[in-house]
């Protein structure tokens, strides 16, 4: 049985995408078990047990216990769920950990979706980030910390950090006040230029390129570079969620980075798809279709003027067995 994953490329900013899948593995009276695929950066922290225990005193009427284990054996979610089948409702409090051990994330899940404050914390124990959430989505940022423990923002405002899944580079950062983004944000672009997002009560205004003669030399006649209206992460996410492994290509075993150009026109619309770079008929649309479906980009301008301007994004569709 192959397992597929997608792999949104982008610098340091690397996003899976992921066809999940399950397989029944034993049951009985008293728990299921459960051998599930997991979207993650690291291949070895995809394969994970469900182990999902009958109600008791602890997990409270009508809810199942659910412990999730690593392929090595260590713990991976601690939490409770409103079903017991394989499409699991998680609801109730949560721990989640690292591969290697330590704890990662404590929090909770509302009907399946993360709900209230969640933090995060560093391999090493330290906190690294709080934050609000409200129907799984980000509402306000919090706390913030670096790898000493050292804080950088505290009751949403200070400075924000955004690390690799690794902890080994920083692709954001940028300072908050009353819990959204405020003024300029340092993300890292592709072929390693800095993009600046420049935010107003967590808006996004405007983006440029931080070497200007970078931004001249792609983007000539603009002061600010075109920009999807949730950044540049927003995008990734955005493409995450709508961008589908075609079923013909997976059976076939076919796989290989799109490059997709196309026109942020000057109202934010994206037009004129083409292919740059293509791997077959199949990924090439997956990838424009996705595209097709943006909301209105924040688009380029010259002098305060909105211009027209061609884009491009790569995209990458893996396989592993």
């Amino acid at each position: 049985m192959n397992k597929t994953i997608s792999i949104l490329t982008y610098s340091a900013l690397l996003v899976s995408l992921l066809a999940t899948g399950f397989r029944a593995h034993a049951q009985n009276r008293e728990a299921k078990y459960y051998n599930k695929i997991f979207p993650s950066h690291a291949q070895e922290e995809m394969d994970v047990k469900q182990v999902v225990l009958p109600p008791d005193s602890n997990s409270g009427p009508g809810m199942y216990r659910v412990n999730e284990f690593f392929s090595n054996g260590k713990p991976k979610l601690v939490t409770t769920s409103r079903t017991n089948d394989v499409n699991l409702k998680y609801d109730g409090p949560f721990v989640a950990y690292y591969y290697k051990g330590g704890r990662k994330t404590i929090g909770r899940f509302n009907n399946g979706v993360l709900s209230g404050k969640v933090s995060t914390f560093y391999p090493n124990g330290k906190l690294y980030q709080a934050l609000v959430y409200k129907d799984g989505d980000t509402v306000r940022y919090g706390d913030c910390g670096d790898l000493t423990g050292a804080g950088l923002a505290e009751n949403g405002k200070g400075k924000w950090i955004e690390y690799s899944y690794d902890f080994k580079q920083i692709y954001e950062e940028g300072p908050i006040e009353n819990g959204v983004r405020a003024g300029i944000w340092r993300i890292s672009g592709n072929k390693k230029n800095i993009i600046l997002e420049n935010y107003q009560g967590g808006k996004l205004i405007s983006a440029s390129y931080e070497d200007t003669v970078i931004r001249n030399k792609e983007y000539p006649h603009t002061d600010h570079i075109p920009i999807f209206a949730e950044g540049m992460r927003g995008f990734w996410n955005f493409l995450t969620k709508n961008a589908r492994y075609p079923v013909s290509a997976r059976r076939e075993g076919i796989s290989g980075k799109v490059v997709v150009g196309f026109m942020v026109e000057v109202d934010g619309s994206l037009t004129n798809f083409r292919i740059i770079k293509g791997v077959n008929d199949d990924l090439n649309n997956a990838v424009i279709d996705a595209l097709k479906r943006s909301p209105k980009w924040i688009p380029a301008s010259y002098k305060g003027v909105p211009v027209r301007v061609e884009s491009q994004v790569p995209f990458t569709f893996a396989l592993s067995d």
